[in-house]
């Protein structure tokens, strides 16, 4: 079973015609030397935010959100590699919804 299949949620409903993948990443949270490269995943809008009053002393006090989308087709493919570049301390992971499903990666190990 492909990682999508495997790690995500269904939050409600059925699919539609017009599926999108759409999400945030945040650029902390790949390990370094990480490179995320999935075919026909666009960005959408990069920015960053002061997120010091809400973060553990382990995680840096400004994140950049990079918000991206393509079509449902890649949807297992960027699980897997999500889950490949993403650092497993502190409990980082990306989400990203597909139609109508909500999909929480986390770290492999």
């Amino acid at each position: 079973m492909g990682a999508y299949l495997s790690a995500r949620r269904v939050v409600r409903g059925v699919r539609d015609t017009d599926v999108m993948v759409k999400g945030t990443l945040l650029a902390e949270s790949l390990r370094i030397g990480a490179v995320l490269e999935v075919d026909e995943l666009t960005l959408s809008r990069i920015f960053r935010r002061d997120v010091a009053a809400t973060v553990t002393s382990a995680q840096p006090g400004v994140w950049t959100f990079v918000d991206f989308e393509g079509p449902d087709e890649i949807a297992d493919t960027l699980a897997r590699s999500l889950a490949e570049t993403l650092l497993s301390e502190c409990g980082w992971y990306a989400d990203f919804s597909v139609g109508n499903d909500h999909v929480v990666v986390f770290a492999s190990i």
